[in-house]
């Protein structure tokens, strides 16, 4: 009732600012000095407003309806604010749970259920047991004259009975005990689940509300001072009239939008409390006669539930704006490599010599693998190749030295390098025949190596021509 009134008034409001600026543009457009596309334009913002209006009307009625419906009277004029953020402890979503599996009525209800239907399971197998009767009877037996007779008599039995066989009738009714008995075990732990969950949601809610309301009203101050603003420049002619229109408007939803996030928050702590079974106590609507109901001492079926509630998740807002520099930086520097990149292959040229093309061919990082750089450089060695003939030749593969080289690895590194331009080449049309591949490691140097970084130099790949 409280969100449906506030909205009502905003609606109301918003119908009597949109219905003004309508009648005095339309001043306007009868004397002349404004267009007639103005007077559509607010026409059509009025009619948006008046739609508004009657939805929160309608809304407001139907609300009136169930509240008199659970009430059984129409609700007062003057409602008490209700503010349960003001009632409230700090909330802790584990504590609140505790609270809850102690509390809340519909647990205790299946947690008791479970007891019941245990005594239920042991009554069922009473039917196994011996019966033993112990009955008394007097028959005065008096006659019609009021004489005694001779047949009166005092009688005392005792009797025992053992039940050897009813038809299974025993067993069936201990089995069908047994099912109720383990029915109300699932309940239980339904109840435990949904409370675990309606708990931690509506507290995480609660969190996170708080910190939207703070926005959404930040937001509807700075609305109405641009809505203001705007109101003075559009009478000076700084500002159209749609911009006038589009302000009122979110000016409207913008108090709305705050109005409702409030009201969100009451209703997130009515969860919590319902949770809880602490509901009634908060806004202090108890019955005088209404029961106290607490968990049994005998009953410990509330320790079967987890009382720890999934962690809120918050975002570093800090870190997030931190990564977005940081990939935004990336993808410059991602773009000028690029553009460096395409210039270096342009640029590049094979070294050819009078029997020997020195490509130079890049590869990733302890990988035969050639990278893109490297293909228009061996696209320039195919043509060389295709100069000199029949001619066979070799493809020689060389690497750096360093400390921790190993000659065995950069021997067999080597040879897949060699390989991979092989293929390449045969790739683009050279005769595999015609090809020698030969790896040498680091045994070939033709600069000098440093011990920890080695040498690009002697990094390479030579194409030689046989004799």
């Amino acid at each position: 009732m409280q969100r449906s009134r506030e909205l009502v008034e905003f609606a109301e409001s918003n119908y009597v600012a949109h219905k003004q600026m309508f009648n005095k543009i339309e001043e306007r457009v009868v004397a002349g000095i404004a267009r007639a596309v103005d007077l559509e334009q607010a026409s059509g913002r009025l009619a948006l407003a008046e739609a508004n209006l009657l939805i929160e009307v309608t809304n407001l009625q139907n609300i009136t309806a169930r509240f008199q419906r659970l009430y059984g009277d129409l609700p007062p004029s003057n409602l008490p604010k209700l503010d349960l953020n003001e009632v409230s402890e700090a909330l802790n979503a584990n504590q609140s749970l505790k609270t809850a599996y102690t509390m809340n009525p519909t647990f205790l209800a299946a947690a008791e259920n479970i007891l019941a239907t245990e005594q239920e399971v042991r009554g069922n197998r009473a039917g196994y047991l011996p019966q033993v009767n112990l009955r008394g009877t007097t028959n005065p037996y008096t006659s019609s004259n009021g004489e005694n007779s001779n047949s009166a008599a005092d009688t005392l039995e005792l009797t025992a009975s053992f039940n050897l066989f009813r038809g299974f009738k025993d067993q069936a009714n201990v089995a069908q005990a047994a099912e109720n008995l383990n029915r109300s075990f699932d309940l239980r732990d339904k109840a435990c689940r949904d409370i675990r969950q309606e708990v931690s949601i509506a507290q995480n809610d609660i969190v996170a509300l708080k910190e939207q309301i703070s926005y959404r009203n930040q937001h509807q101050i700075s609305i109405q001072k641009a809505r203001l603003a705007y109101r003075k420049q559009f009478d000076i002619g700084q500002r159209t009239l749609l911009d006038l229109l589009d302000t009122e408007n979110e000016y409207f939803q913008a108090r709305r939008t705050y109005t409702n996030a409030v009201n969100d928050l009451n209703v997130a702590y009515v969860r919590t409390y319902a949770g809880e079974g602490t509901l009634l106590n908060k806004v202090g609507v108890i019955r005088a006669d209404f029961p106290e109901i607490n968990q049994s001492e005998d009953n410990q079926n509330y320790a079967i539930c987890t009382a720890v509630a999934a962690e809120m998740i918050v975002v570093d807002k800090v870190a997030l704006l931190a990564a977005a520099t940081s990939n935004a930086n990336n993808k410059v520097i991602e773009q000028k490599a690029t553009i460096e990149n395409k210039e270096a292959i342009e640029n590049k040229e094979t070294i050819v010599l009078s029997s020997k093309v020195k490509p130079p061919v890049e590869f990733e990082t302890n990988s035969a693998k050639l990278k893109s750089v490297s293909f228009p450089v061996l696209d320039n060695a195919v043509s060389i190749l295709k100069q000199w003939g029949d001619a066979n030749v070799e493809v020689a593969g060389h690497t750096d030295k360093r400390n921790t080289s190993k000659a065995a690895y950069n021997l067999d590194l080597s040879k897949r390098r060699a390989q991979s331009v092989a293929d390449y080449l045969v790739k683009k049309g050279i005769d595999i025949s015609r090809l020698i591949v030969t790896g040498y490691g680091f045994d070939m140097p033709i600069a000098e190596n440093d011990p920890i970084t080695g040498n690009i130099e002697n990094r390479r790949v030579e194409i030689i021509k046989q004799k």
